[in-house]
């Protein structure tokens, strides 16, 4: 038989520090609660009908009563009964569940009513029992056990389908007494933790279990019923709880269980093919009572006030799809009567072959003796053979009919002749496969070789193919360039001629500062240097410093030395006196030496001796000094200077002749 989960819908009173408004208002009489619409500027209200609803002035006795007590009675007749709490946090979650010591929870009260139902009846036929059990970063934990011993507790199945946890502690109770001494006690255990909304917010989903065993003597049968009661942990919102990184790492466990709820919900109600119990431990636990084969009950907790206007809708539509979720309530019970015992027949060893003795010895008692010529009938067996004594045709008494051959004889060996038929069939049967699945593998990978030669093949006839046009193309670009650079250099030198000297030294000294350029930078191009230059020296022909620059840059090139050190030995040479040269033990006198000396033999081989310049006092040797600093300060500097006296004299001309 169906039964659909019924939900109950509680609001809990105002708190000190909160506002009163009537953003979420309760109809206990109709049974429906109406929340303001939380969109800005928005008047109506969204209205939802409940199997009871609770105002703020409901007390635990009312809900106890009304939704929770009928549950007992299915419990002793073998059901399973799940009521648990729902809602954003601080909603009164634990309070409804638990209670105080002035007002009772559910369970206080289901465990009082549970033992008072026992009294009433044979004490020896009912037992009760308690567990108790929480899911903390979806990690389950005993809390009847201490929680520095409590390992984390893994969920099974057992052969009928049912989920257990496995190892969780159970716990015989007599009296409320003894549950009470129990369960103040694991309560203790239980995490919990302080937030901007709670004081004691609970960290975890708690869940006790009353078992209630009953013995059917009469029927021969145990019933076993059970009553869930779980406190689920409220949805947090961050921005309001003030969590700290160890409270969001908690929360999030939290919100995530409470989605995959609302998942499983959202597929019981769609009818969808997989229902994600198996994603969270909290609905691996609660399978039985959503979709089961359990009677359940949801009590929604509410908040009031336009702050929690937003969860209270939330809360309210999951309680909307959970109500639509049927269940299949099954009795537990089990049969105590002994099990029966087989029938002789079934239990009666087989009859075993006989012997080869044993086959001849019942041949001849068969044949009755027909063998030594006796006439006389024997007995065959246990009774008289009535077909020894007919008579032949001869006159004489016919032999018995031999026996006929047993059937269970030899019967083992048939069949053993048999099975390794069958096993050397299937093995050769299994080889022929084999072997054609081998010759198709290699068939195959043949064919893939050959056809990555062939792709091969083609891809190397595109290259060189490739290769060849680009090799056209690049011997056409260099004959291009070989005739555009003929016909620069042409059209330079005869630019060069055409050009005024001022305008000709003003494009030496561009190309002469492009030269530098490629000089100066971390890894200097001797060649690129030396090809503006060689440009400059076309508009400059008679400028000897730019000419002494690329001898020496020639020199540089062909030998394979730093163009700034033969830069420095030739300045070395014209600026320092060897009468006040480093004493003649110092490594920098050797290096200007052999500096020296290595200027000299490149400018003989390209223009002859440089002239020896006179000894100059400490303060030309300072100027001479802060001039080797200056790598370049050569051709630049004289061009500048010679285009500076051109102009100087172009301008004394004009005025002369003005």
């Amino acid at each position: 038989m169906a039964a659909k989960v019924k939900v109950s819908a509680r609001l809990r009173p105002f708190v000190n520090n909160e506002t009163s408004d009537d953003a979420v208002i309760v109809n206990p009489e109709e049974g429906t609660i109406s929340i303001s619409n939380p969109r800005p500027g928005a008047t109506d209200r969204f209205k939802f009908s409940f199997t009871s609803c609770y105002d703020q002035s409901a007390t635990q006795e009312e809900i106890f009563m009304r939704d929770v007590q009928p549950l007992i009675e299915h419990a002793f007749n073998g059901l399973v009964c799940t009521v648990f709490a729902y809602g954003v946090t601080s909603s009164g979650k634990t309070h409804t569940i638990q209670g105080n010591v002035s007002e009772p929870g559910i369970i206080p009260r289901v465990v009082k009513a549970i033992l008072e139902r026992k009294h009433l009846m044979d004490q020896g036929s009912v037992s009760i029992a308690v567990s108790y059990m929480e899911i903390y970063k979806d990690d389950v934990y005993d809390l009847l056990v201490a929680r520095e011993n409590a390992p984390k507790l893994p969920i099974r199945e057992d052969m009928n389908g049912k989920i257990f946890v496995a190892n969780l502690s159970e716990k015989s109770i007599g009296s409320f007494q003894e549950f009470d001494r129990i369960y103040s006690h694991a309560c203790k255990s239980r995490s919990t933790g302080s937030t901007n909304l709670n004081r004691a917010s609970s960290r975890s989903h708690a869940l006790l279990t009353l078992t209630v065993t009953k013995l059917d003597v009469s029927a021969n049968k145990v019933l076993i019923g059970k009553v869930n009661l779980v406190d689920l942990a409220g949805s947090e919102n961050n921005k309001l709880t003030g969590n700290d990184p160890s409270r969001m790492a908690e929360s999030s466990a939290i919100n995530k269980s409470l989605t995959v709820l609302g998942q499983v919900v959202h597929a019981l109600n769609t009818g969808a093919s997989r229902i994600p119990y198996r994603d969270s431990k909290l609905t691996r636990i609660l399978q039985d009572a959503l979709g089961g084969s359990s009677i359940g009950l949801l009590i929604c907790n509410l908040a009031p006030g336009v702050k929690f206007r937003q969860d209270t809708l939330n809360t309210l539509n999951f309680a909307t799809r959970t109500k639509q979720i049927e269940n299949r309530p099954v009795v537990n019970e089990r049969d105590t009567r002994p099990a029966a015992k087989p029938h002789f027949a079934a239990a009666a060893p087989a009859r075993a072959p006989l012997g080869p003795r044993q086959s001849a010895a019942h041949a001849r008692i068969s044949m009755g003796g027909a063998g030594t010529g006796s006439h006389i009938p024997k007995l065959n067996g246990f009774g008289y053979n009535p077909a020894s004594a007919r008579p032949s045709l001869g006159g004489q008494f016919a032999p018995s009919a031999p026996p006929k051959p047993d059937p269970l004889e030899n019967l083992e060996e048939k069949i053993t002749k048999a099975v390794q038929q069958e096993v050397e069939r299937r093995l050769a049967e299994r080889e022929t496969q084999e072997r054609q699945r081998i010759d198709e593998l290699e068939r195959l990978e043949r064919e893939r070789t050959a056809e990555l030669e062939r792709q091969a093949e083609e891809q190397r006839a595109a290259l060189m193919k490739k290769h060849d046009e680009l090799n056209k193309l690049l011997k056409k670009t260099l004959r291009k360039a070989e005739k555009e650079n003929q016909r620069v250099s042409e059209g330079d030198s005869l630019e060069a001629k055409v050009l005024s000297p001022k305008t000709a030294k003003r494009i030496a000294m561009s190309y002469v500062s492009l030269g530098r350029a490629y000089l100066t930078t971390k890894q200097p191009d001797y060649s690129e240097a030396l090809s503006y230059w060689q440009k400059a020296e076309g508009y400059v022909p008679d400028n000897k410093a730019l000419k002494k620059r690329i001898a020496e840059l020639q020199i540089a090139i062909r030998e394979g030395i730093p163009f700034r050190m033969l830069k420095s030995a030739r300045t070395s040479h014209s600026v320092d006196s060897p009468s006040v040269a480093s004493p003649s033990g110092s490594r920098d006198h050797k290096e200007s030496q052999r500096l020296r000396l290595r200027h000299r033999k490149a400018s003989a081989k390209a223009k002859g001796e440089l002239v020896q310049t006179p000894s100059p006092s400490k303060k030309k040797r300072d100027a001479a000094k802060q001039q080797k600093e200056d790598v370049f300060l050569d051709s630049d500097e004289e061009m500048e200077a010679a285009c500076d006296e051109e102009s100087s004299k172009e301008r004394a001309t004009s005025e002369m002749l003005a």
